[in-house]
């Protein structure tokens, strides 16, 4: 099986069918469609059910409690068994042809390649926004550096990501962390530091919408929660060689946990991560500090 497209959902059952049809109109049979759903308390489960009593490529499966999103991406990728992973939240849509575009293009990649990343269109006030590109648009492909990938330079705004089934077993570490919601940079970075090569195709394969919350678990993307600040911290200090070719980077980050702090109402670890950032650069930290005015 060439691609299994893998979509975590919670309580989305006014959209997910959206996505669904999607996927069937795609006029591509070599896929399946693995759903994961994270202990939804509406019909979503009934609304899959449906559609699998009518497609055998609808694989489901319900967890037993709400974990988070993060969670529920791993259990896709656990329960995948194509060639090839395509990540389509529960709210989105692919654009028609999208499937097999995906598909001839991961079958052209070098062995070298673990990922292949696609243009995307934002739903905006008054039609689609694209995203993802590289700025000028003057390329067809393009095979980005780990800095690059970790930084996430010449590109804007949200990817449509597939990547190879079998990068996952190389690594335990190549997971989705597990104890937040968002933030796949983690993954991402951390793929392209252990070598994975990475393809920026310049295609649009899919649409986002903005139609319904973001919430894909009862726990959301919290960016004030301590959850966060570990994340921050722990992506510091992985990616602390690759940080230093942008001070500005990880001072952005720095100063996002000292804000965590602040929040969380720990002001010497928030002034600890304020002094911190001003040693590692004082022109980023009085830069960043400025453009918040």
């Amino acid at each position: 099986m060439k691609i299994s497209v893998v979509t975590p959902t919670y309580n989305r059952a006014s959209v997910i069918g959206r996505a669904i049809e999607s996927v069937r109109k795609q006029g591509f049979s070599d896929y399946e469609h693995v759903i994961v759903d994270d202990g939804s308390v509406d019909d979503t489960e009934s609304v899959v059910r449906r559609y699998q009593e009518e497609d055998s490529h609808i694989r489901y499966e319900k967890m037993p409690e709400n974990r988070g999103e993060n969670a529920a991406w791993n259990r896709c990728v656990e329960l995948a068994r194509g060639e090839w992973l395509s990540f389509l939240d529960s709210d989105d849509e692919y654009l028609p042809g999208a499937l097999p575009r995906v598909a001839e293009e991961v079958a052209s990649v070098s062995s070298e390649i673990g990922v292949v990343e696609f243009m995307t269109k934002l739903e905006v006030p008054g039609g689609l926004k694209l995203q993802g590109y590289r700025p000028g648009g003057e390329w067809t492909s393009y095979e980005p550096s780990y800095l690059e990938v970790m930084l996430r330079d010449k590109r804007k705004g949200d990817m449509h990501h597939c990547i190879r089934r079998d990068i996952f077993s190389q690594n335990p570490a190549f997971r989705f962390p597990d104890y937040i919601n968002g933030f796949p940079r983690t993954l991402y970075a951390r793929l392209a530091k252990h070598g994975v090569g990475f393809r920026y195709v310049n295609v649009p394969v899919d649409i986002r919408h903005t139609d319904v919350s973001n919430r894909n678990t009862t726990n959301p993307k919290n960016k004030r929660s301590l959850a966060f600040e570990r994340a921050y911290r722990e992506f510091l200090e992985e990616h602390s060689e690759g940080l230093r070719k942008s001070p500005a980077r990880a001072v952005h980050y720095m100063l996002r946990i000292a804000r965590i702090n602040i929040f969380n109402k720990r002001f010497a670890r928030a002034l600890y991560w304020v002094v911190r950032s001003f040693v590692y650069s004082p022109r980023a930290t009085l830069s960043s500090a400025l453009s918040k005015k």
